[in-house]
């Protein structure tokens, strides 16, 4: 007598974050950590770790991971990872202007250096997470979107 078991699997929700999205397509493509590690330059304990949300997942490691699942890689983004993708030098040049102030202006109201905050729009360094974070509350708090 043979059997027929049909296992389905079950989709991931549009908005599930980036350790969901993470651990899904890892799932759905049958890979242990390990061997996405392998497959992406990393140890098992960091994948476990995004996984787990223990630490955000990095903007060069999604790209790593995403091309190693084959997937889009903004699936494993978090708003600062978009933030740093949209260009961000851009955006902090439109911010800037949709609010009328300079770069020192903005710089001070958001809690950052000011010379930070120079860099950013000139793409001589890219953000921190923390300045990030910082510049981000500012932004939501006057009624824009940071992306």
């Amino acid at each position: 007598m043979l059997l027929h078991l049909e296992f389905p699997w079950v989709s991931i929700a549009p908005d599930a974050s980036p350790r969901e999205q993470l651990r899904y397509y890892r799932e759905y493509r049958g890979l242990l950590r390990r061997e996405l590690g392998d497959m992406s330059g990393m140890s098992e304990t960091t994948i476990l770790n995004y996984e787990l949300g223990y630490m955000p997942i990095a903007y060069d490691k999604a790209k790593r991971l995403a091309k190693a699942l084959e997937i889009d890689e903004r699936l494993l983004f978090d708003e600062y990872c978009r933030f740093l993708d949209y260009p961000f030098q851009l955006r902090c040049k439109e911010l800037r202007s949709e609010l009328g102030m300079t770069q020192f202006e903005i710089a001070d109201k958001a809690g950052i250096a000011r010379g930070t905050y120079g860099t950013w729009e000139c793409t001589a360094v890219r953000p921190g997470r923390e300045p990030f974070q910082r510049f981000a509350a500012f932004i939501t708090s006057q009624g824009k979107e940071v992306v």
